[in-house]
């Protein structure tokens, strides 16, 4: 197996031809690869492009292609081809926010040539957003649970039990937060608390995925 040189440094190839088989000398223009998706979001994962170009009597059915995403999920994703250009990538949804390597594998159905590429790619967290909310009404008398806040997860793959959430209650005292799936990419958070002094409070709730991601929300009680 002879290995060629990685373009741009975007990613290693390596190709093994077949015994007998004579190798393109026609270099594909090269590609500037799109960003990788965010997770919870589907996207065009590039693996790398065939380099040199095959033949100009070769079509993408030629050739038998497959890509490991580097998350369980191996597929057949057959060459995007536009005249020069062969990419070698597919669509896929990242359900959590990481590294992966990138394995894509081309096989010449004809000459039994075998091309692997292998791509590190980074998948972004996907941000948490605060939604409106009313103000939360406790009492003196008893322990309420309420709605505290509610906010939303850009990963729409996201659960409930993807995220923790803590309140300070503004009286010097913490809890946990219940988070609550609310609707398709909201959730609310729920606590049940206690306050000795009728006054209005100022709550600090913290709400983590646990990809990284983290939300400060403020709330005043009713």
């Amino acid at each position: 197996m002879r290995s060629l040189l990685p373009l741009a440094g975007l990613f290693t190839l390596s190709f093994a031809p077949a015994a007998g088989s004579q190798e393109s000398a026609r270099v594909c223009p090269a590609v500037t690869p799109a960003r990788p998706p965010m997770e919870g979001k589907p996207g065009f994962v590039f693996v790398g492009q065939h380099q040199p170009c095959p033949p100009p009597d070769r079509t993408q059915q030629d050739f038998n292609v497959v890509t490991d995403f580097g998350d369980g999920t191996v597929a057949e994703t057959p060459y995007r081809t536009s005249d020069n250009l062969w990419i070698l990538g597919g669509e896929h949804t990242y359900r959590r926010a990481g590294t992966y390597q990138v394995v894509g594998i081309a096989t010449d159905r004809e000459t039994g040539e075998t091309m692997v590429l292998r791509h590190p790619i980074q998948i972004r967290n996907a941000p948490l957003t605060a939604l409106q909310s009313k103000r939360p009404t406790f009492s003196t008398r008893r322990t309420f649970r309420r709605v505290v806040a509610r906010f939303s997860d850009g990963n729409r793959l996201a659960t409930a039990r993807d995220h923790r959430a803590s309140i300070r209650w503004g009286d010097g005292t913490q809890s946990a937060g219940i988070v609550v799936r609310a609707g398709r990419l909201g959730f609310r958070i729920e606590g049940a608390h206690r306050y000795r002094t009728a006054s209005s409070h100022r709550i600090v709730v913290v709400v983590r995925d646990d990809r990284g991601a983290a939300l400060r929300l403020r709330v005043t009680t009713g």
